[in-house]
């Protein structure tokens, strides 16, 4: 259900905007941004990170090399202020 450029065996990096959606895959991915984020914002605690990450309105842009998530931003939509 998520946008995907290429395929995780063709070498190229891929985009996958997740979510918590209670899917194990997405929470396994979801983990690994985490931790990502906590090592590169050393100085943010790692329970906000957390909170923000698997907030179930927060999306996260994923950047993906295979199947390992290697960067990514969260975000929160406000569709209704378009």
């Amino acid at each position: 259900d998520a946008p995907t450029f290429g395929s995780p065996t063709d070498g190229k990096l891929r985009f996958f905007a997740i979510r918590n959606n209670g899917k194990q895959q997405n929470m396994l991915w979801l983990l690994q941004l985490k931790q990502i984020f906590s090592r590169q914002l050393p100085k943010m605690p790692a329970q906000y990170i957390t909170r923000l990450i698997f907030d179930p309105h927060h999306i996260s842009l994923c950047l993906f090399d295979g199947m390992k998530p290697i960067g990514g931003v969260a975000y929160r939509p406000f569709y209704e202020q378009e």
